[in-house]
């Protein structure tokens, strides 16, 4: 007679535990699919011949140091970003003043883009696009990207 009382109790033991399991199991995904910005590492990815040396979003703006990673020199004529998710949706901030980047070489001041600000505690996600030309050149070429920011 005790042995099925103990045969009853184990079965629900083991559905207990694989009941408890599930739950957790829930609980976390809830937890990270909450709020994914916060897991997120910052990036700034150009398509060649740019890359992000340095990068920073806040309240003010965005701020780039742009590489010319190429053999030309070249002159950045437009960034603009287009904030997917951040503090202006949908608003594209600009820097219009035309810099000139040497082969290989960082430019020599930081591209200031105002307008697409960053709320603190949140992530930044935008597109980049530059627009640039070979030094001596008269035809404008354009690389995009993509920058993510968690703003402190």
């Amino acid at each position: 007679m005790y042995k099925r009382g103990q045969a009853a109790m184990e079965f629900l033991i083991t559905y207990g535990w694989a009941i408890l399991a599930a739950i957790v199991a829930i609980g976390v995904l809830a937890f990270f699919l909450a709020n994914p910005g916060r897991f997120t590492s910052n990036s700034c990815v150009l398509t060649a011949p740019f890359t992000c040396e340095e990068y920073a979003v806040n309240n003010t703006g965005v701020t780039l140091v742009l590489r010319n990673g190429a053999a030309d020199n070249y002159i950045v004529n437009l960034v603009n970003a287009t904030c997917a998710s951040c503090a202006t949706n949908g608003v594209s901030c600009a820097t219009t003043s035309a810099t000139t980047i040497l082969a290989g070489a960082t430019a020599a001041s930081p591209l200031s883009l105002g307008g697409c600000t960053g709320l603190s505690g949140n992530t930044f996600r935008g597109d980049l696009v530059l627009i640039y030309s070979k030094v001596g050149g008269a035809l404008n070429q354009t690389v995009t990207g993509t920058l993510t920011y968690r703003v402190p």
